[in-house]
């Protein structure tokens, strides 16, 4: 993929990024009518303060919905996502089996004096 970036843009964290992705896809899908839509009823929402020229993430914001509208980004960034999901399933492992307990030994002879 060859995206044109500015060299101004800065990236989003990724909790952000994947709010400003979702938004200029449909966006891009819809048109600035949900755009105005969203920034009216996202206002007091500090997760969607891109959508305000004076904020540091609305050049990425631009820049992606200008992908989705030329096509540069196909519909979803799935593979992302998908990557997201295998690197946690990685992080989650199935827990590893104990070792054998050795120190047990079946006894009637032993009185609870002896222990």
């Amino acid at each position: 993929m060859d995206f044109s970036t500015p060299p101004s843009l800065i990236y989003p964290p990724p909790d952000i990024k994947g709010i400003i992705d979702k938004t200029a896809e449909y966006v891009a899908q819809s048109g600035p009518i949900l755009e105005q839509r969203v920034r009216e009823t996202e206002k007091n929402n500090s997760k969607f303060s891109f959508l305000n020229q004076n904020d540091p993430y609305h050049l990425y914001y631009q820049n992606q919905l200008t992908n989705f509208k030329t096509g540069q980004i196909s519909e979803s960034i799935k593979p992302d996502d998908n990557k997201a999901k295998e690197q946690e399933n990685a992080l989650v492992d199935t827990p590893i089996e104990p070792e054998p307990f050795y120190f047990s030994f079946p006894s009637s002879v032993l009185s609870a004096q002896d222990l």
